[in-house]
């Protein structure tokens, strides 16, 4: 499992988001945005997965894959 992170423009984007996750049975947590992105809301939903579907990459500002210490933007931004 890989370790995303999306950003949203609104807190309310990030509650909708984090709900749709846990109704495709995939956990998500919402924290604040890490300090190297920047977000409008800066609220964001970590959540592990394979693969980022399409909806997904659809309902978010931007996602980001953990890649070693850092994160890379993998759609958005």
């Amino acid at each position: 499992m890989i370790k995303y992170i999306a950003t949203f423009y609104s807190h309310y984007e990030a509650l909708t988001f984090k709900k749709y996750l846990e109704g495709i049975n995939i956990k998500g947590t919402l924290i604040s945005v890490p300090r190297s992105l920047s977000s409008s809301c800066g609220t964001c939903c970590q959540f592990f997965t394979d693969s980022p579907t399409l909806e997904m990459k659809e309902k978010v500002e931007a996602l980001y894959q953990a890649v070693c210490t850092d994160w890379v933007c993998v759609y958005g931004k």
